[in-house]
C-alpha cells in the first residue's frame, strides 16, 4: 500500500544521504555550487554554438579541488558510458556541462553521473556505498585520483566513490606510481578533445536545423532504431522500405576514433 511505499522511499533517502556523506568525507573535491544554470539569466553564459545561438542548461552539482573542478549529474535511469554514445551525439550532456563551466582559473578533472538507484525494492542492495559510485570520465592524474578518493591505495585499489581502479602492477608498486586503468581514464588533452568534439556536434546540429534540414536519419544500434518506439514514425516522412536513411552504429567505436581536438571522421 501507499504507507509501505512511502516508508521504503524514506529508507532509500536515508541510504542516499549516508552515501553522499561517505563520498564527501572520502574526497578532497568539495561542492561549490548546486543547480547552477548557464545561459540567459543563468549563473554563467551559455555555450556558443554559432548563428547567435547558445546552449542553456542546469548542472546538478559542481565540485572543486584546488584549480580543478568536476561536474556531477544525478541520474535515475540507465547509465551508458560506451564511447559510441558520445561519438554519435547521443550522450553529450556531461561534456556540455564541462564546456559551460571551464575557464582560465578552473580546469576540468572529470564529469560524472551519480546513480540515484531505485533500490527500495531490495533493502539489502542499498547498504553498499558502491551502489552510488559515480560513473564517468576523468583525468588520469595521480593527484586528481587521490583527490577523488583519499583512501584509494594499492591495497585498496578499487574506489567506492568513483569508477576508478588503479593499477597494481609490480612496476607501479615499486615506483609508487598511481595510475588508473580503463577506457574512462583520460589524459587532459583527451578530455579537452571530448569537450571540443561535443561543441562540434552541437554546432553542426545547429547549422542543420537553421538550414531546414530535417531528413529522417535514425541511428540503428543492436538491430533497433528509435523508430521502433516512436509514436510519430509514420508522420515524419521516412521511407520504411529503404535502409538508405538508417545510419548504422559501429560497435567498435573507441575514444581514439574522435578525440583529436574536435576533429573526427564522418559519422
Amino acid at each position: 500500500n501507499n504507507k509501505h511505499m512511502v516508508l521504503q522511499l524514506k529508507k532509500e533517502a536515508y541510504r542516499l544521504i549516508d552515501a553522499l556523506t561517505f563520498q564527501y568525507r572520502r574526497s578532497a573535491f568539495k561542492p561549490i555550487a548546486e543547480e547552477i544554470s548557464f545561459g540567459a539569466n543563468g549563473n554563467s553564459k551559455g555555450v556558443d554554438v554559432g548563428e547567435n545561438i547558445s546552449l542553456e542548461g542546469k548542472i546538478d552539482r559542481v565540485d572543486k579541488y584546488k584549480n580543478y573542478f568536476r561536474v556531477i549529474d544525478y541520474k535515475t535511469g540507465h547509465i551508458d558510458l560506451a564511447s559510441k554514445t558520445t561519438y554519435y551525439g547521443e550522450k553529450i550532456q556531461l561534456f556540455s556541462y564541462l564546456l559551460a563551466t571551464k575557464n582560465e582559473k578552473l580546469k576540468p578533472a572529470g564529469a560524472f553521473y551519480l546513480p540515484i538507484r531505485n533500490v527500495f525494492i531490495d533493502e539489502n542492495e542499498g547498504t553498499n556505498f558502491s551502489t552510488y559510485k559515480m560513473q564517468g570520465y576523468f583525468v588520469n592524474d595521480p593527484e586528481i585520483i587521490k583527490a577523488f578518493d583519499e583512501k584509494i591505495a594499492f591495497e585498496n585499489n578499487k574506489s567506492d566513490v568513483v569508477n576508478v581502479t588503479i593499477s597494481t602492477s609490480k612496476e607501479n608498486k615499486e615506483t609508487g606510481t598511481i595510475t588508473a586503468t580503463g577506457s574512462n581514464a583520460l589524459t587532459s588533452d583527451e578530455l579537452e578533445g571530448l569537450i571540443e568534439y561535443t561543441k562540434k556536434i552541437a554546432t553542426g546540429a545547429t547549422k542543420e536545423i537553421l538550414s531546414g534540414y530535417i531528413k529522417p536519419s535514425p541511428l540503428e544500434s543492436d538491430g533497433r532504431t528509435p523508430c521502433d518506439y516512436c509514436d510519430y514514425k509514420y508522420a515524419c516522412g521516412r521511407d520504411f522500405n529503404s535502409n538508405l536513411e538508417v545510419r548504422k552504429s559501429r560497435a567498435n567505436i573507441t575514444l581514439e576514433n574522435f578525440i583529436d581536438k574536435g576533429k573526427s571522421d564522418d559519422r
